[in-house]
């Protein structure tokens, strides 16, 4: 064939396939807009307040207060992208004063309307033909006040589309203080609360917008992952055209003298130790060197009691005041019902005080291996291109600055594949055992996360060794991989048993600690937990939608990138993966996470980034590494290594200067609003730990205000066996003299969130 008639036949193929691309895409936007739309409607009539959403689901308060303004609300979280939505066709019919069962309708599309100026505070604005909208930044909540409107009692409609967090404030004394009842579609869910000088109060009386259906969510999903490929598509074509049209000339040559050899060794030393930096960085500096989400609450208690040698701790006097999220007691003990491995680990920066400091060297391990993985799969500087997106990240810098247990999975993650990507080279049962070890590790760590990591491992061991002609050696290899991972396995298991001393199966302690979670679908999937997507249970379409809501941010905080364009190059990383069919075990660990959290009920949040994922990242920043240097390599090179090793051409320049750009975009747009939340994430600050330092408090019992049992932000700071002060105790009210009693000659202190008050003996008599 004529190879000028076969490039012209492929360019033909790609821009029709970019084509059918965007129509699919304009198809798929159109069809998920139209559902986009809610109705509400509310009713207050004296003391009660009723909300109906799109004609369906019902929920009511009762409610006293005097309050007569009513205003708009809404809420952008961190994250969100500042997506705009839009409240429009107002209709309000009063029941009491001059137009008392008149509606009076404002469709909120134009500022001006009946020859009436609508006027907008500040922050918000009304967009022709699409409505009422907040432009606040991310973070950041506003009310827009009705001026001119001060009714009690009046029924109300009116429609929020593309809302992310947004409602109708009811009931107002200004802006900052009234009854708001609030719409979060991408959470399906709806709920009161009560604003008090700014501050939103408890939920009160959650309902679901709609049943959630599975074929909907499949449309979302598309919809999202056409927009990535679309996006990744136009990308790949726009600096594919660039290339074209420049001539590919060699610039310099990159030539180290032998006495500079060296800096292959000392650049990957100065990596770690940046990374180290960095992550430790943000640990101190975002995140306060605290725990700010009630897993890292947990690991920390653990590793406390690991730290002092001890498997658990005795429940102590007074224990509702303790009780605390996944933190199990089980008659006189009192332990974290997590697996054995990462606290223990932790416990060593317990010893040092300095617990932060743990996920920053695991994280610098972490970067090393991607480094060196990268560098197996396409050369030296390829590694350290996976390397540096990996160190500008979001996803990674706020994973690694935790103290959750996601960076040591990825770690031994990273590991194993590592180990098996170098069985080419040594074929030798010993690095079988050792990425068999490395999956030990992580199941100690994280089961379900390494079981589902194994089957991409074992389908690639055993893709591996099928083409060995000695049968024997390829089942001995199998056999080792065997070896390294089954006696941590085992004793794994023996921990669980330990702790259920006889009582069910030794697969994990979580049902011990609530029998609802469990895989699998039902409506008794973690219905002794908390709702997910406004309903209990699990089902396929919640399912779907944790996909999509994981896909939907990771698809930004992954790299940072603007207009969902971080999967862009891993996406391009796995063209050609036919001739290289090891880039299908980074892409096979990916899918398995995906595919196995489908199952899983407790996947809604995204606190710091679609973390049940996170294990997966390591093998993705590689593929992306490779994409960039298969765009900058010729055809005749790309099974081997990187044409950087030979030299620079003006092709990589151009390459580079669009990856700085998009670097730059995220370290100095993206990446700080990310990190700026950190402080308060969760609702839990380092301001009691400040207070309570400066005021050297010790014999003291500091009353929490918390949401149920979470939002405390005293608990880390307990000694889990009591034996020192001060206390931090949940705040129960007229209960709180209980404790008080076990501790006698202890003050009382009470903490809100914003100030530590000493309470007078009067305050916490027991009732």
């Amino acid at each position: 064939m004529n190879p000028r008639l076969h490039l012209q036949g492929k360019k033909a193929t790609l821009l029709t396939a970019v084509l059918v691309l965007i129509i699919l895409k304009i198809a798929a936007a159109s069809f998920c807009r139209a559902g986009r739309t809610v109705h509400v409607q509310i009713r207050c009539n004296g003391s009660q307040i009723v909300a109906v959403l799109n004609g369906g689901y019902e929920v009511s308060i009762i409610d006293n207060s005097e309050g007569r303004g009513m205003g708009f609300y809404a809420f952008l979280p961190e994250g969100s992208g500042r997506r705009p939505f839009y409240a429009r066709n107002l209709v309000l019919t009063p029941a009491e004063g001059l137009f008392s069962g008149i509606p009076q309708s404002v469709s909120l599309l134009a500022s001006c309307e009946y020859g009436r100026r609508i006027t907008i505070s500040d922050g918000w604005r009304i967009v022709p033909g699409r409505g009422l909208t907040f432009q606040g930044a991310e973070g950041s909540r506003g009310t827009a006040m009705l001026k001119g409107l001060a009714f009690r009692d009046f029924d109300l409609e009116v429609d929020f589309a593309d809302a992310t967090d947004s409602g109708i404030l009811l009931r107002a004394q200004d802006a900052d203080n009234g009854i708001v009842f609030v719409v979060r579609p991408p959470l399906n869910d709806a709920f009161f609360f009560k604003l008090t000088n700014g501050v939103p109060g408890p939920i009160l009386n959650l309902i679901p917008i709609s049943q959630l259906n599975a074929d909907r969510e499949i449309l979302e999903l598309a919809n999202l992952l056409l927009e990535i490929f679309l996006n990744a598509a136009l990308l790949i074509l726009l600096l594919k055209g660039l290339l074209w049209l420049i001539p590919r000339r060699e610039l310099f040559q990159i030539r180290l003298r032998p006495g500079l050899c060296i800096l292959r060794v000392l650049i990957p030393i100065i990596l770690t130790v940046m990374t180290f930096l960095v992550l430790a960085a943000v640990a101190l500096i975002a995140f306060d060197g605290i725990p700010h989400i009630d897993d890292e609450q947990v690991y920390c208690f653990q590793a406390k009691i690991f730290a002092e040698g001890h498997f658990w701790a005795p429940v102590p006097a007074a224990k509702d005041f303790f009780k605390h999220w996944h933190i199990v007691m089980d008659g006189n003990r009192w332990f974290g019902k997590y697996p054995p491995l990462f606290p223990a680990i932790l416990a060593i920066g317990m010893k040092l005080n300095r617990p932060w400091i743990i996920n920053s060297v695991l994280g610098a391990m972490t970067g090393l291996f991607i480094f060196l993985t990268a560098k197996k799969l396409r050369g030296y500087a390829c590694g350290l291109t996976a390397w540096i997106l990996a160190l500008t990240s979001p996803f990674y810098l706020i994973v690694g600055g935790s103290m959750m247990s996601h960076m040591a999975a990825a770690l031994f993650t990273i590991m194993t594949v590592y180990f098996m990507l170098a069985v080419k080279e040594t074929g030798g049962s010993g690095v079988f055992m050792s990425a068999g070890i490395c999956m030990g590790l992580s199941f100690l760590t994280r089961p379900y996360t390494a079981l589902l990591v194994s089957f991409p491992v074992l389908l690639f061991a055993a893709y591996e060794v099928d083409g060995w002609s000695s049968r024997r050696r390829a089942a001995l290899a199998l056999l080792a991989f065997a070896a390294g991972v089954a006696p941590l396995v085992v004793l794994s298991l023996c921990w669980n048993y330990i702790h259920l001393q006889g009582r069910g199966f030794p697969l994990g302690l979580y049902e011990l600690y609530d029998a609802t979670d469990t895989l699998g679908f039902g409506d008794l999937r973690g219905a002794g937990q908390r709702l997910t997507w406004g309903t209990w249970g699990h089902t396929p379409a919640k399912g779907l939608r944790s996909i999509y809501t994981y896909l939907d941010h990771t698809s930004l905080f992954f790299l940072g990138w603007p207009c969902r364009l971080s999967f862009a190059f891993v996406m391009y990383g796995l063209v050609g993966v036919c001739r290289d069919r090891r880039k299908l075990l980074l892409a096979g660990i990916f899918i398995a996470l995906v595919a196995g959290h489908f199952l899983y009920w407790a996947t809604e949040h995204v606190g710091i980034g679609a973390r049940y994922w996170f294990e997966a990242m390591p093998g993705l920043y590689v593929l992306a590494a490779c994409g960039i240097f298969r765009l900058t390599t010729c055809r005749r090179d790309r099974a081997g290594p990187s044409v950087a090793a030979a030299g620079i051409t003006s092709h990589h320049v151009l390459v580079w200067a669009a990856l700085l750009f998009f670097v730059f975009m995220n370290v100095t747009a993206y990446l700080p609003k990310k990190l700026k939340g950190l402080h308060n994430l969760n609702n839990i600050t380092a301001r009691l730990k400040t207070i309570v330092s400066e005021m050297h408090l010790s014999n003291a019992v500091v009353f929490v205000q918390t949401s149920g049992l979470s939002e405390n932000d005293g608990f880390f700071m307990n000694d889990p066996f009591m034996r020192s002060g001060p206390i931090f105790a949940r705040d129960m009210g007229a209960r709180n003299g209980e404790i008080l009693a076990q501790y006698p000659g202890y003050e009382a202190y009470l903490w809100d969130h914003l100030k530590l008050r000493e309470l007078d003996p009067e305050e916490v008599k027991d009732e």
